[in-house]
């Protein structure tokens, strides 16, 4: 459950960074997939999307895909 601040936090991101609704919803399962619940660091990664220019969840997705593809590439050398 999220209190009101939280929602007004979660209302400014959709408003400050013109992020999509289904985006903010999106990032709040991702991050809780990773354990990472923290209200600030779920609008780190909104923040981020917006800023690399994802404006769906597809574009998220493949945005994600490629991120873990560079890092399994790292992870070999």
């Amino acid at each position: 459950m999220m209190n009101g601040t939280e929602m007004m936090e979660i209302l400014s991101w959709i408003n400050d960074y013109n992020a999509a609704p289904e985006i903010v919803v999106y990032a709040f399962s991702h991050c809780k997939d990773k354990g990472k619940e923290s209200i600030r660091y779920v609008a780190a990664v909104v923040k981020r999307w917006v800023d690399e220019g994802l404006e769906d969840v597809i574009a998220v997705e493949e945005f994600l895909e490629k991120i873990d593809q560079r890092y399994l590439l790292y992870k070999r050398v």
